[in-house]
């Protein structure tokens, strides 16, 4: 006998003993009980259950959605693009709503949809998205898919008559004034402040910075400048020309920066970075990677760009400023010189595109000069003990002969400007210095005529120095890079220890006589006195760069003109208060050591003491300049 057919329910239909326990329900042909009730002697009964259906969604409905959601993506885009909504950038500081440059942001009035269906939503700003990134509390889906702020978008924008009318100023200021002391970019007389704004946005709001007459936006506009090299190179790993030369432009006159932390060491070596990452260093050809682990479309996805001469220039520029910078602060190696850059050198003195290219082409020679005395094999950044032996005779001859030979080869237009004057002058000065180091001998009480010859040509130097510097008009001490800041305060340095330098047939009244120090120092506090009148800066502005110049200088001067008064003194009538006198004065030599060139460590270092504590940490870059230290 055949088992009967079995007939699974229909879905939905399940007996309700079979639906409470979520057993599969199947009906026997024979009749109409369901095989599973009939096994467990249950009677088998019919649940009543009716299924809900879905409400179906309209064509209409669908359509609605759609529009909704293309219309929020509108709204974000009009948002980035008008510098409303960027959750990537860097607000900058625009107290009261205006900008730091003084001109005003994107509009900051809602978007249509906004108006209309979410009135009640406060408005989002930059900072408001940038500390919700920071602890997590991001809601809206939108934020995280946005795509990343160009650099226009995170710089104020000049949206009014006069704010163009200050670009076009600056624009132009910086072309005819600025770039003759540190030529690191080259600008056409066609390029405006608009087209160089639409062309390098980050280049453009640097040069607003720079030439800037007001010490308070200077520095909230040098704030947004770190922040915004710093998100873009570090955050977004972001490479171009444009932040490049900013960089530069920043660094050259970055006395006009915040100078409460250091700073200058960092930002340098984020410029020489950008020149490695852009290959500007080594040939088109050159490889810099290791392609045995790349594959070969890997390897095609880059193509070398082609040399321009603006790269050729930037990475020239880099070498002068970070070289110098190295040299004087003593905290960082500066840009290493390739054969590559010779290239670079004689290419931009074949064919430059203005005389300012024919500028950067004789500093750099000249500090081709001052490098290799910074890094021949007797220099180190440790203070030098008495016995630390200089360079060779035949190598500073050598060094000589080279910068005589730059100084021929100069055309006479350019051989008579002021700041290419300094530059010889001053690279004079550094040869002659760094022959002024003893060798491992005993010291003797005869006179060293040959280091007597060499430190009156460093008097001579310096005097020349002082003397150009002098002549040049007030009104230029406001282009004046960092650069020229830094020979100042070698020059400085120098004259004091020269004053105050006491050896065998040393005249120090014959110094005074020649160049007096406290005399050089009324000059410049003068002179840095009258560029605040000239551009009629506020009289109480104590974030002013020329006012706290001369307020140290002024410090320096009380304290070296005690210093002076004690050794004009008359000698003293008893044999013990002389024998006295004299330990002191050994003493005191043996501290000092040997005259070296060195501004930041050594007997050249400055004595600081006439500085109270809260005037020094305020001033970091100042008084590293004039032998501070930053640790």
């Amino acid at each position: 006998m055949y088992p009967d057919p079995l007939t699974p329910s229909i879905y939905g239909r399940a007996c309700s003993n079979c639906a409470g326990a979520k057993s599969k329900c199947v009906y026997a042909s024979n009749d109409g009980g369901c095989e599973r009730c009939r096994r467990l002697s249950k009677q088998c009964v019919p649940s009543a259950s009716v299924r809900k259906r879905g409400n179906r969604r309209t064509g209409s409905s669908r359509t609605a959605q759609l529009e909704e959601k293309l219309e929020d993506l509108v709204t974000m885009l009009r948002d980035q693009s008008s510098g409303k909504f960027a959750p990537n950038s860097i607000p900058t500081p625009s107290p009261g709503g205006a900008s730091a440059n003084g001109f005003h942001a994107g509009s900051d009035n809602p978007s249509p949809r906004e108006a209309a269906g979410h009135g009640a939503r406060a408005p989002q700003t930059p900072n408001s998205h940038v500390s919700g990134a920071m602890d997590g509390t991001f809601c809206d889906s939108r934020l995280a898919s946005a795509p990343v702020a160009p650099i226009s978008s995170m710089i104020p924008l000049p949206n009014t008559p006069a704010g163009r009318l200050e670009a076009e100023a600056s624009i132009r200021s910086f072309r005819t004034r600025y770039l003759d002391t540190f030529p690191c970019v080259y600008l056409p007389r066609s390029m405006t402040a608009e087209g160089l704004r639409e062309e390098k946005p980050l280049l453009w709001f640097a040069i607003t910075m720079v030439t800037c007459q007001s010490s308070s936006r200077q520095l909230a506009m040098g704030d947004t400048m770190q922040k915004i090299v710093a998100q873009k190179l570090v955050v977004e790993h972001e490479k171009s020309m444009d932040i490049l030369l900013a960089l530069l432009v920043f660094l050259g006159w970055s006395q006009y920066n915040r100078r409460d932390k250091p700073y200058l060491a960092t930002f340098c070596h984020l410029a020489i970075s950008l020149i490695f990452d852009l290959a500007l260093t080594r040939p088109v050809g050159e490889s810099s990677t290791i392609m045995c682990f790349k594959s070969l479309n890997q390897a095609k996805l880059a193509p070398p760009a082609a040399r321009t001469m603006e790269g050729r220039r930037a990475v020239l520029a880099c070498f002068y400023l970070t070289s110098q910078i190295s040299y004087t602060m003593k905290k960082m190696d500066g840009l290493t010189w390739t054969p590559y850059m010779d290239e670079c050198l004689n290419e931009l003195s074949r064919q430059p595109e203005s005389p300012q290219d024919e500028i950067l082409v004789s500093q750099v020679r000249l500090q081709l000069i001052v490098e290799q005395l910074h890094r021949a094999p007797w220099q180190c950044y440790e203070p030098r003990t008495a016995g630390t032996a200089g360079p060779p005779a035949s190598y500073l001859h050598a060094l000589q002969s080279r910068l005589k030979k730059v100084k021929s080869e100069l055309p006479p237009e350019l051989a008579s400007r002021v700041f290419m004057q300094l530059q010889l002058h001053y690279t004079k000065l550094v040869t002659l210095e760094s022959g002024l180091s003893r060798n491992a001998s005993p010291p003797s009480s005869n006179p060293d005529f040959r280091r007597y010859d060499m430190t009156s040509k460093c008097l001579e130097a310096t005097k020349d120095w002082f003397d150009t510097f002098f002549s040049m008009p007030s009104s230029d001490l406001h282009a004046m890079p960092f650069l020229l800041w830094s020979q100042l305060a070698h020059c400085v340095v120098t004259l004091y220890r020269l004053t105050t330098l006491d050896e065998p047939a040393w005249d120090r009244a014959q110094v005074r006589d020649t160049l007096d120090l406290l005399v050089v120092c009324d000059r410049i506090i003068a002179d840095f006195n009258a560029v605040r009148t000239k551009h009629r800066l506020p009289a109480n502005d104590s974030e002013d760069i020329f006012f706290k110049g001369a307020r140290m200088l002024q410090s320096m001067k009380s304290s070296w003109a005690a210093e002076l008064a004690k050794t004009e003194r008359p000698a003293p009538a008893d044999a013990a208060a002389a024998a006295a006198a004299a330990a002191t004065t050994a003493a005191t030599a043996a501290v000092q050591g040997d005259f070296v060139d060195s501004v930041t460590t050594g007997p050249m270092a400055v004595p600081m003491m006439m500085l109270d504590e809260s005037w020094m940490v305020d001033n970091i870059w100042l008084t590293d300049i004039f032998n501070a230290s930053w640790e």
